[in-house]
C-alpha cells in the first residue's frame, strides 16, 4: 500500500511539474492550481446581445441575448490572445443546465466579476503578485476584467464617478451574481 501511495504521488507531482512547464507563446494558456479555470460574467446590463468568434476578430458564429431576461451569461475561460478569450464553457443560467457553447472566443473587456466576499472595503493589488503594494477601496459593484495573468485578473472599476485599475487573485473574486462563491483561504 506504501508503494501504491509514493508512485501515485511521483505521478502527481510528475504531471504538475509537466503542466508547469507549458511553453507560453501569443497564446497565453491560463493554467491554475488543480485545474480551475477562471470564470467571468456578462452582467445582464451591458449589452443586448453577446457575440461568440471562430477566433480573434474571427466570424460571428452565434450570440446570446444578456439583457431584458433572468437569466446570466457565466464563461469558463481557457486562454488569453491579443485582447481576447477562448471560452471552453458558456452557460446560459438559470435556464439551460448545461453549456451553451464550447471553444468559442469572446473580447475579453466584455467580462466581469464580483468579489468573492463583499465587505465595506477590498484591496487591489498594483500588480500581478501577492507581494505588491495594495490599495484600499470601498466595495465597488462588477469588476471590469481588462487582462489576465496566470490566476490573477487585472481589473477596472469605478468608485464615485472614478476608474480604478487594479489585480486580484482568482481566489478572491465570484463571477456569480446571485451569491458569493464561498469562503476561500484570501491570496493577499
Amino acid at each position: 500500500m506504501k508503494n501504491s501511495l509514493s508512485l501515485f504521488a511521483v505521478i502527481i507531482l510528475s504531471a504538475v511539474q509537466i503542466q508547469a512547464n507549458v511553453p507560453i507563446d501569443s497564446t497565453r494558456t491560463l493554467w491554475s492550481d488543480f485545474n480551475t479555470k477562471i470564470k467571468g460574467v456578462v452582467p445582464m446590463d451591458t449589452v443586448n446581445y453577446t457575440y461568440f468568434y471562430s477566433s480573434p476578430r474571427g466570424e460571428k458564429i452565434d450570440s446570446l441575448r444578456s439583457a431584458d431576461s433572468e437569466d446570466w451569461i457565466i464563461v469558463t475561460i481557457d486562454s488569453l490572445k491579443d485582447g481576447w478569450v477562448k471560452l471552453i464553457d458558456v452557460y446560459l443560467v438559470p435556464s439551460r443546465p448545461g453549456s451553451v457553447f464550447n471553444n468559442v472566443w469572446v473580447p475579453l473587456n466584455i467580462l466581469y466579476t464580483g468579489l468573492n466576499d463583499p465587505i465595506n472595503t477590498f484591496k487591489m493589488h498594483v500588480s500581478p503578485s501577492k507581494d505588491s503594494e495594495q490599495v484600499v477601496y470601498r466595495t465597488g459593484s462588477w469588476l471590469n476584467i481588462i487582462d489576465i495573468k496566470g490566476l490573477w485578473l487585472k481589473l477596472r472599476y469605478e468608485i464615485d464617478g472614478k476608474e480604478h485599475v487594479g489585480w486580484k487573485h482568482n481566489y478572491n473574486v465570484c463571477p456569480n451574481p446571485w451569491s458569493t462563491c464561498g469562503w476561500r483561504p484570501p491570496v493577499e
